[in-house]
């Protein structure tokens, strides 16, 4: 709806002002984030205004602004009935891995699993939200198996539970790759073989 569109845009452009203004850091970056919703009109808006301040650096935020938590959950629920540890969010992106910190002989079975529901899952909001009007959600997975650090990184003042190494990487490669290929899934061999 456009009016909650233009009331949750004012509110960020208002926390993007004060955000710099309390900014006193100069070893940590600050961006300000594009919104707007599925408006076009109100995401020029936004850049516009956003600018015109002085962030480090910028983003855009996603077009499903205003569904439901339930919407906004689904994914996020077949990730969790398939025993995933969810590492973090990167733009509409999700990040997530099997096996820790809960050890399992199944995490390639779960995490194929978990990417055909979540794909199925998608196609089911497309097609609601073409039926709305809204702009369908296009997106891509990559899967990876093999050995990898899971724990705490990162310094004293700012620790993060995540993953980190070649399996990490070789699966996000292949998730960039799916729009090379005009593919959804794309997985690497250590996948195939233990499925």
């Amino acid at each position: 709806d456009y009016d909650y569109n233009r009331g949750a845009l004012d509110r960020t452009h208002h926390w993007a002002q004060r955000c710099l203004a309390a900014k006193t850091r100069d070893d940590q970056a600050l961006y300000g984030i594009v919104q707007g919703g599925v408006f076009a009109d109100l995401r020029a808006e936004s850049a516009r205004f956003l600018a015109a301040l002085d962030f480090d650096g910028y983003g855009i935020g996603g077009l499903s602004v205003g569904e439901t938590k339930a919407e906004m959950h689904a994914m996020l629920e077949v990730l969790h009935d398939e025993h995933a540890t969810v590492d973090k969010f990167i733009g509409d992106a999700i990040v997530a891995f099997w096996g820790a910190p809960e050890p399992t002989d199944q995490h390639a079975f779960h995490a194929v699993r978990s990417v055909l529901r979540c794909r199925d899952l998608l196609r089911e909001r497309n097609t609601e939200w073409e039926q709305r009007g809204l702009p369908l959600l296009r997106t891509r997975f990559g899967l990876s198996s093999g050995k990898a650090v899971v724990g705490n990184v990162g310094a004293p003042e700012r620790l993060n539970y995540t993953v980190l190494g070649d399996t990490v990487n070789l699966a996000s490669r292949l998730e960039g790759l799916n729009a090379r290929y005009g593919t959804e899934i794309l997985a690497a061999q250590s996948v195939a073989e233990e499925t």
